[in-house]
């Protein structure tokens, strides 16, 4: 791959993440706003893996969201037990919080440093991603 690819495939990144980001906090103020309380993690979580993972991991965590199918390097399908038994809980939370470079993984999964102030989260984020190996329905319909 080329300089200008790469740096093409970076900006399609990056801008996926930019829009992501800006979709989940969006959904998150009108979920605040719908409601005094402050959301579960585990509804923050499937708020964020709908509106942020999913843009290059997809709905169903099968690697084939819009900007997943324009990368380079495809995100992984979680829903393969292969991959499940790959990686550790640890390195799912560490990709999510310090991007995929952290883990040894690839560079073009962003980081997320703000999730690294909520835990809880990042949690409830893993463990959608561990589910996913055993359904194929969204995380966000449960």
């Amino acid at each position: 791959m080329n300089r200008r690819t790469s740096a093409m495939l970076v900006s399609v990144a990056v801008g996926c993440s930019v829009l992501t980001i800006t979709r989940y906090a969006t959904a998150m103020a009108d979920t605040d706003s719908a409601t005094a309380e402050q959301p579960t993690p585990r509804l923050e979580a499937q708020q964020y893996f709908s509106t942020t993972c999913a843009t290059c991991h997809g709905v169903q965590g099968d690697g084939k969201g819009p900007a997943g199918k324009a990368l380079a390097v495809k995100p992984p399908d979680f829903r393969s037990l292969k991959w499940q038994k790959s990686i550790r809980d640890e390195e799912i939370e560490q990709a999510i919080a310090f991007g995929g470079q952290k883990v040894g993984k690839s560079s073009l999964m962003p980081a997320f440093p703000y999730l690294a102030q909520r835990p809880e989260v990042i949690k409830a984020l893993r463990e959608i991603v561990r589910e996913l190996r055993t359904t194929k329905r969204s995380p966000t319909h449960r």
